[in-house]
């Protein structure tokens, strides 16, 4: 999660983010290009003197342990978060001897925060969209909130003050709640007293007993008169239109479930994300500009090609100069990639595999122009930041320049070829087949949107 390269800042070579691993033995330092003009032969990238910890995702505390003696920076919550860590094996519950082992990330910190109010409305209208879905269930019913990993805590608050009552949340949910000092409410609008509310946000693979629904009747959930319906609720990073629909579509039914007619649904898909949305990261750099960018992170799935058109997406919001750096950083990772190289770099212009994989990841095409559909992330963004006539932006292979603020941006379209240099519409040699059936194991390329997503929370 820390980069191209190993959390160290190109600018500031002696700064890490979000990595604490080990330099290579003497003799075979890391080599970082010049940040100036990634031509030039790479330098060894020397001892970083300061890491910065950004918060506490598994992906970004990579190298640490309590062997580690570097000085770290980072935020007063981060630190007393950091120190309250515990693996979720350690604090399973044993039910009749019994201990599933769970893998999971470690939590994180801060919850989703936005500096636009355009994207504050849209938080706050799914907040208020849930809120109401939740008021019409019947008043027995009991929500699950499947909170396992911290980034979710302003639903948690949200719902315990819409509905004044508290949310039953694990011990370790609360350990760590505690630790935010800057926030008191978290920890207390949460309670430990799963009898005491329907609203529970415990472990989700460890539940308590009024929202499991795994758990045999016994004796005292019968004496207790434990509903029978358990709803959950998922925040998820789906289209706000797809849950508006689905929104849409409850209230339609919502007479017909109270007259027994329909079943009351038992899943609520909430779309508030973790991260920052495609939209949110170009209003961001357009609002500074920076003299370069690079990415914190490449989605496995998308095997690279989200680096390759890095700094075509972000083109129109770039200083030329900003943009023609990122264009040579790109191709000199992507030459010194074995799984890539410098025959594929060279030959990569448009050719039908791109076409394939593009299209995979949302883009659309009409003759030589790419359209990227952006409304399931920027439909209900209406900030006046850039003059938007439709939720697409057009991306064609025009050679003028893009107008700043405009809803196009020209780009070639690349052909992926194979290390042989042939082209194929399956080409299973090519680093990015979309043939190869073997399942890929699910890590993040080691690359460094300038920790855009931090800025965003």
């Amino acid at each position: 999660m820390a980069g191209l390269y190993h959390g160290h800042l190109l600018e500031f070579p002696l700064i890490r983010v979000d990595n604490f691993t080990k330099p290579p033995p003497t003799g075979q330092p890391w080599l970082l290009p010049d940040p100036k003009n990634p031509s030039l032969p790479p330098r060894p990238a020397p001892n970083a003197q300061i890491f910065l910890l950004t918060h506490i995702h598994t992906d970004h505390l990579e190298g640490l342990s309590n062997k580690f003696s570097g000085r770290i920076i980072c935020s007063a919550d981060t630190k007393r978060l950091l120190l309250r860590l515990e693996f979720e094996r350690d604090r399973q519950d044993l039910r009749d001897g019994t201990t599933e082992v769970i893998r999971r990330k470690y939590p994180g910190l801060e919850p989703r925060r936005y500096s636009a109010t355009s994207t504050a409305d849209v938080f706050e209208d799914a907040l208020q969209v849930l809120v109401k879905q939740l008021s019409l269930y019947p008043k027995d019913t009991i929500f699950f909130f499947n909170i396992w990993t911290p980034g979710w805590e302003e639903v948690i608050k949200f719902v315990a003050q819409v509905f004044h009552d508290k949310v039953h949340a694990d011990r370790y949910k609360r350990t760590l709640y505690m630790a935010v000092e800057t926030d008191p409410f978290l920890f207390n609008c949460t309670t430990t007293d799963e009898s005491s509310t329907r609203f529970h946000a415990c472990e989700r693979y460890a539940r308590c007993g009024k929202c499991d629904k795994s758990l045999k009747p016994t004796q005292e959930t019968v004496n207790s008169k434990q509903p029978g319906l358990i709803v959950e609720v998922s925040m998820t990073e789906v289209g706000a239109a797809r849950c508006a629909e689905s929104h849409s579509k409850f209230l339609a039914d919502v007479d017909n479930m109270k007259a027994g007619l329909k079943e009351w649904p038992t899943e609520i898909e909430v779309p508030i994300a973790r991260h920052a949305s495609f939209m949110e990261l170009r209003a961001l750099v357009n609002l500074f500009r920076p003299r370069a960018l690079s990415p914190n992170t490449l989605i496995a799935d998308r095997q690279g090609i989200d680096y390759f058109w890095f700094a075509d997406l972000f083109r129109d919001v770039l200083p030329d100069e900003a943009y023609e750096l990122g264009l040579a950083e790109r191709d000199y990772w992507f030459s010194r990639q074995p799984r890539f190289g410098p025959q594929w770099l060279a030959s990569s212009k448009d050719g039908p595999l791109m076409r394939q994989l593009l299209g995979r990841f949302g883009f659309t095409f009409q003759g030589s122009s790419i359209r990227l559909n952006t409304s399931s992330e920027g439909s209900n963004d209406k900030r006046k930041t850039t003059k938007r006539s439709s939720s697409e932006m057009e991306l064609n292979d025009k050679a003028e320049t893009p107008k700043r603020h405009s809803s196009e941006m020209k780009l070639p379209i690349p052909d992926v070829v194979s290390p042989t240099g042939k082209s194929s519409q399956r080409d299973f040699s090519s680093p990015f087949s979309l043939g190869n059936k073997r399942r890929r194991r699910k890590t993040s390329f080691p690359v460094n949107i300038a920790h855009l997503s931090s800025l965003a929370h």
